[in-house]
């Protein structure tokens, strides 16, 4: 058999039907008839090729997959091209994109392959056996065509069209079946050759008939040569078959009949499938709209998403598909949810998970935006690669709205319950009203109780003009502004408000929250009235108890305190009848004991009897006493039965005990005016000694000065001097008791303290007494005078020494060390402490009591004046400190100053260098002094350090002798006290007329007057008297300079 004359021609329609037929029952994009040569290919048939390719009648048969099938003879079969060890370097993988591929060869019957018939696709995919029988199937037609056009013309046909699989008869054109195949005999379940012969209307469903008259009419007006259709045929039962009909014209010889080739599939199968299908999906419809989601099915090869009419019933958009690909969906997803909503579904599908869920916000068409829930069925092939997605998205806005709307009630119940105020319950409550509403902005209004106008109680986005024009609104009760707040009662509390920008009829849900509103207003104002009503008369019956000087005791039928007053734990500790036999107690009147059944209360409880103004004492647990005033009276049920008891005691202890404390009192007020008698004392004494010592002690300078090394009256000078500085100390000592020295405080560290006195602490303690030292690296500053901390610290350190005459040690310590309660003369509060401890003899209880007391002294007579400890405990209290002392016979005692903590930084001190000799000057000095003898040495002593003075003898000689020399002066040296004019007076007015003036005054004690708590002024400077020349020379050097 050749070809030859079929070879290079172009396409025929016969051919074409096949291949379309075998495109669309294969789902292929492409189908081919090709005939080969030794080495082309040529195109008989080419349904579904592109251009350039579709205008070619051939290619070398190289370029193609058929090649294969052609030389072994044998169907081909390819999932994908691009993994086929024999195509994948085949040109028409290249130049067509073919990747999948079927194919059959066309076989004659004596072996010889003609061509091929095959179909391609772009995908790869998975051909099944069902697929290449057909192709089979189809493959024989089209032998059975190129047959045909080999043989003469007439009715007769080859075997081939007997042995085929596919139905297959030959009619003629009056409708008749003048030849059937043995396949077609049994699909309609007849006997071979049974219904030759027979029209073909015959065996045609009734229902199908008008379409097949009409289309044979078309076949033989010429104007179509073959068609294609789905109809129904009857069997031999009775039953239909449906079935695919493709019909041709298959002989148009000279003077012969038309006859027609009709190829017959059987498509029942695929019918019941589309029935089942069509049925599946109206039920998957009619769930969708029972549900009212907004079904989807996302193709993940070619990125197409299938949208169910639910987008358009609840999203509002078109129908049928809105979108056709995942960034359209993507785009409607809020940003804020974009990023997790899409990276979750991408995660689900690359990790392989069956299902998805998220929850998010959509945009409607119309831009406002919905919550919804989405879930998704992930469906993969035969490799398990995800190829397709189902779901649903789910309008939830109005689900959560509610939820919102329940937990936001639930959340404002919470917080009236937990007694928040009203005012933020209100603002709460307007905040929830408007973000439940459309736009609305919130007003609640009170009504005050007893009144007849309105108060503004919230609106926390009203424009503040219009927060304003309500208040004081008066109330017409024949209208309602709004809706009411009502309380349980019916009364009107107040109203509630929704204001919106534009003319709009409230929905209904507007008018829920406004019910919601009004109800929990009326709820929350109602008990915060309730409230506070109880509250103004447990306020009244509290404050009754509290300042009742009575103890009140509330017990219940076990004898239990279920209420107690202040003064009955004061009284008695608070303790049930159950705990009173702790206490030992005793009738005062008669002295015997009262056993654990007689005591008020519990006979009371128990026996119901009552008890009034029983004298008793009792002994607590403690061991302390009081005699108690004791009532105790029964509560009953109407019915006699006890309930509990009340009972009143009365501490009438104090009466027993005010004589006592009278006395005690008195004697503390005479203790304490004999110390300030002392002290008073002790100034008196200062101020006029220290002026003679300064007299004295000045002139031993000015003597001293003229002397030479070597004169015989030296030594005596000396120790007169001498003798004035041990006099000087001692009144030092008198003003530091009382409390009257001039204060320099400085912010420093009690360590650098320590450090810089410790040479000197050892010389004082001497070989016999060791010295140890333990400071803390991280102690607290302190503002303290570091001349008067020397001089505690020296003190002790004596006091210390003397307690230890065969020898010991002393340590001092520093730590800091914050109290939060107060301690035994010390209050709570944050401090450095310094501790200096000796293992001397200590003392006894009565000699600490009385350690700090001026002039107290255990000392032998002449070893000792008592003021050591006595100014110790005056320079501490006067720095704003504190001092304990412990100590107990044989073990040593110890004393413990507790400074307040400084907030700033220690300040760097300078460390004092003594010049060699002293500071020479050249400026004026005012000096003011009624003091003879002190003004004169002072003045000569100015003089010799090149100082120009004026002297006066007190304010008004001062001020007059200025007007009369007309002089400028660079410092004032004044005493405080004199007479005509003291010496604050004077600088005042020199001050008033130049500020920045430079003073020093000098005193023989502390004058209150110059001072400010102890601190003196800007630009001032105090000399104690008696003074040495050095003192002076530095001091007036030291300020000049600043």
């Amino acid at each position: 058999m050749t070809v030859t004359t079929l070879l290079d021609t172009p396409p025929e329609e016969a051919f074409d039907r096949l291949t379309r037929m075998a495109a669309r029952l294969l789902g292929a994009p492409v189908a081919l008839v090709t005939l080969v040569t030794d080495d082309r290919q040529f195109f008989k048939s080419a349904i579904g090729l592109a251009e350039p390719w579709a205008s070619l009648r051939g290619t070398p048969l190289a370029y193609s997959f058929c090649r294969h099938v052609v030389a072994a003879g044998e169907p081909l079969v390819v999932e994908d091209a691009r993994l086929h060890p024999l195509l994948r370097a085949t040109p028409a993988l290249r130049e067509f994109g073919w990747i999948s591929y079927a194919g059959v060869p066309l076989t004659t019957a004596d072996g010889q392959v003609l061509g091929t018939l095959s179909v391609v696709d772009a995908m790869p995919r998975l051909w099944s056996e069902r697929d290449m029988a057909l192709l089979r199937d189809l493959g024989a037609l089209a032998l059975n065509e190129i047959e045909l056009r080999s043989l003469p013309q007439g009715p007769e046909q080859p075997a081939v069209f007997e042995d085929c699989g596919i139905a297959m008869a030959i009619c003629s054109s009056d409708g008749h079946w003048v030849r059937v195949n043995r396949a077609l005999s049994a699909l309609l379940g007849y006997a071979d050759h049974e219904l030759v012969g027979t029209p073909v209307e015959q065996h045609t469903h009734p229902d199908d008939r008008a379409a097949d008259r009409e289309a044979i009419r078309l076949l033989l007006a010429g104007e179509c040569n073959s068609y294609t259709a789905d109809k129904r045929f009857l069997r031999a039962s009775g039953s239909p078959a449906w079935v695919s009909v493709t019909v041709a014209v298959v002989f148009r010889g000279s003077g012969l009949s038309h006859h027609f080739l009709t190829c017959i599939q059987d498509i029942s199968d695929r019918k019941r499938a589309e029935a089942a299908l069509q049925e599946s999906e109206e039920r998957y419809r009619f769930v969708i709209r029972a549900t009212n989601d907004a079904a989807w099915d996302w193709d993940l090869l070619t990125d197409r998403i299938v949208w169910g009419e639910g987008a358009g019933s609840l999203f509002g958009y078109p129908q049928p598909s809105p979108g056709t690909t995942a960034s359209w969906w993507y785009e409607r997803v809020h940003a804020e949810d974009r990023e997790r909503v899409v990276g979750g579904i991408h995660a689900a599908i690359e990790r392989g998970a069956p299902t998805w869920q998220e929850e998010y916000r959509f945009r409607r068409a119309d831009g406002t935006w919905a919550q919804v829930t989405d879930r998704g069925y992930v469906v993969s092939n035969d490799s398990g690669e995800p190829v397709r997605m189902i779901g649903a998205l789910a309008d939830v806005t109005q689900r959560k709205r509610t939820e919102e709307l329940v937990r936001g009630q639930s959340r404002l119940l919470e917080r009236i319950a937990a007694g928040q105020p009203l005012v933020e319950v209100l603002d709460q409550l307007a905040r929830f009203a408007e973000e439940h509403s459309d736009g609305g902005i919130a007003l609640l209004m009170l009504l005050d109780p007893g009144a007849d106008r309105m108060r503004l109680a919230s609106a926390p986005n009203l424009p503040e003009a219009y927060r304003s024009a309500p208040e004081g609104m008066l109330v017409d009760p024949a209208a309602c502004w709004s809706a009411p707040i009502l309380a349980t009662t019916g009364e009107m509390l107040g109203s509630f408000a929704l204001y919106y920008g534009e003319s709009k009829k409230p929905a209904a849900a507007e008018l829920r929250i406004g019910e919601i509103a009004t109800h929990l207003a009326g709820i929350a104002v109602e008990r915060e009235r309730n409230l506070e009503a109880l509250h103004r008369s447990t306020r009244l019956l509290q404050q009754v108890l509290e300042t009742l000087p009575v103890g009140v005791w509330v017990l219940d039928q076990e004898g239990r305190i279920v209420f107690s007053n202040p003064a009955s734990h004061q009284i008695r500790g608070g303790v049930g009848i159950e705990e009173l036999e702790q206490y030992r107690g005793w009738w005062v009147e008669t002295g015997e004991p009262i056993g654990p059944d007689q005591w008020a209360a519990v006979r009371a409880v128990r026996h119901g009897e009552s008890t009034l103004n029983q004298l008793v004492r009792i002994q607590g647990s403690d061991g302390s006493e009081k005699t108690l005033l004791s009532s105790a009276l029964p509560i009953r049920r109407p019915d006699g039965e006890i309930l509990g008891a009340i009972v009143l005691n009365q501490d009438v202890t104090e009466r027993e005990a005010s004589e006592a404390t009278l006395r005690l009192s008195r004697e503390h007020l005479q203790h304490a005016r004999q110390l300030d008698a002392v002290g008073q004392l002790a100034g008196g004494i200062a101020h006029d000694f220290n002026n003679l010592l300064t007299g004295v002690l000045s002139y031993c300078d000015l003597l001293l000065q003229e002397l030479g090394q070597g004169d015989p009256l030296r030594t005596d000078i000396e120790q007169i001097r001498h003798a004035g500085k041990r006099a000087a100390t001692l009144t030092r000592q008198l003003l530091a008791f009382s409390r009257r020295q001039i204060l320099r405080p400085k912010v420093l560290s009690l360590n650098s303290v320590v450090e810089d006195l410790e040479p000197m602490l050892r010389q004082l303690l001497g070989a016999e007494v060791s010295l140890a030292v333990e400071l803390d690296p991280g102690l607290a500053p302190v503002m303290a005078d570091p001349g008067q901390l020397e001089q505690v610290m020296v003190n002790l350190v004596v006091n210390a020494r003397d307690a230890m005459p065969q020898g010991g040690q002393v340590t001092i310590s520093t730590a800091n060390r914050e109290l939060h309660v107060a301690e035994p003369g010390v209050p709570a509060g944050a401090y450095a402490v310094l501790t200096v401890r000796d293992t001397g003899v200590g003392m006894a209880p009565s000699t600490r009591a009385r350690v700090f007391e001026p002039f107290f002294t255990t000392k032998e007579p002449g070893k000792g004046t008592g003021l050591g400890l006595s100014s110790v405990y005056g320079i501490v209290e006067q720095s704003g400190g504190h001092i304990t002392v412990e100590s107990s016979l044989a073990e040593g005692a110890t004393f413990t100053i507790y400074l307040r903590k400084h907030a700033g930084p220690e300040r760097s001190q300078a460390k004092k260098g003594q010049r060699k000799t002293l500071p020479l000057g050249t400026e004026t000095i005012l000096l003011v002094e009624d003091e003879t003898a002190v003004r004169n040495s002072a003045r000569r002593l100015l003089e010799r350090h090149g100082y120009t003075v004026l002297e006066a003898r007190h304010g008004v000689d001062a001020l007059r002798l200025l007007e009369e020399t007309g002089r400028n002066v660079d410092l004032v040296l004044s005493d405080v006290v004199m007479p005509e004019m003291g010496g604050r007076e004077l600088v005042e007015r020199l001050r008033a007329e130049r500020p920045q003036l430079k003073v020093v005054y000098m005193s023989g004690y502390t004058e209150q007057a110059i001072t400010s708590g102890g601190v003196l002024p800007p630009r001032t400077a105090f000399l104690e008297k008696p003074f040495t020349v050095d003192q002076l020379m530095r001091l007036v050097r030291e300020l000049l300079d600043e």
